[in-house]
């Protein structure tokens, strides 16, 4: 008897173990419902897993998963998560691919005085209080996104 409860211990310590290693081996979209924002796992994060992270941050990815996910394909169509990228001859720029002059007046209408125009995470702040309030249409990937013509490649 007793060998059989250390056999059924063992099994239930496997297990556990299973199912952690399990979590851990998730993609980073469903691992952020069991990590913080800046937790290390087993190793750091690349910048463009920190900037996913913020994102679904920003946007309460789990209870808004699918306004989650739409950004992360409009941001892949816009700039392919390139922190440096540029669009329209010059005039967008960064993660999001902000015209400055928009993002400064979203800046002002959302409060957000403290986000800085070159600070990718910050253009995802202020993609986000966007997206919450009906301006995606400032995006022309949206509409591609919204219509099929762009493809998720995650």
């Amino acid at each position: 008897m007793n060998n059989i409860k250390k056999i059924l211990i063992i099994f239930g310590l496997l297990f556990i173990i299973y199912q952690a290693i399990s979590i851990l081996l998730l993609n980073v979209d469903k691992l952020t419902k069991y990590i913080p924002e800046n937790t290390l796992i087993l190793r750091e994060l690349t910048e463009n897993e920190k900037l996913t992270l913020h994102l679904y941050h920003k946007i309460d990815g789990d209870n808004n998963y699918k306004l989650y996910r739409k950004m992360k394909d409009v941001i892949n169509c816009e700039s392919d998560w390139n922190p440096t990228a540029t669009g329209d001859n010059g005039k967008a720029y960064s993660i999001c691919q902000f015209h400055r002059t928009t993002f400064e007046e979203f800046k002002q209408l959302s409060g957000l005085t403290e986000t800085e125009y070159e600070n990718p995470y910050d253009q995802i702040t202020v993609m986000s209080w966007a997206y919450k309030n009906n301006l995606e249409h400032h995006w022309t990937c949206d509409r591609l996104v919204d219509t099929g013509k762009y493809l998720s490649r995650s």
